[in-house]
């Protein structure tokens, strides 16, 4: 949606940043991001041994999780280099789509 509704043609950039969807079968799947998915894996697993109460396995996993989250971690501030870090509200109430970047 765009607010408001432009008088003319103009040219628009969409940043999308895609989510993983909620599988709800067990024939489901998703396409994943710089194999994000192993982080995934990874902590259903880890959850699913600490209700099985399997503490040994747990650790190992757990190790294999940091490493993988330190993975995600480290290529986090790669993400948008070229973005400013945040968007300011410069026009409080008025209208909410008017936002200035700083």
């Amino acid at each position: 949606m765009v607010l408001p509704a432009p008088q003319g043609t103009y040219g628009l950039i969409l940043w999308y940043y895609p989510t993983a969807p909620m599988l709800s079968q067990p024939d489901e799947s998703f396409d994943s991001i710089n194999g994000w998915d192993e982080l995934i894996a990874l902590s259903a697993a880890i959850k699913c041994l600490v209700r099985e109460e399997s503490w040994d396995a747990v650790d190992r996993l757990q190790a294999a999780y940091d490493r993988q989250m330190a993975r995600v971690q480290s290529m986090a501030p790669k993400r948008n280099a070229g973005q400013p870090p945040r968007i300011t509200d410069v026009f409080r109430g008025r209208t909410p789509y008017r936002r200035r970047i700083s």
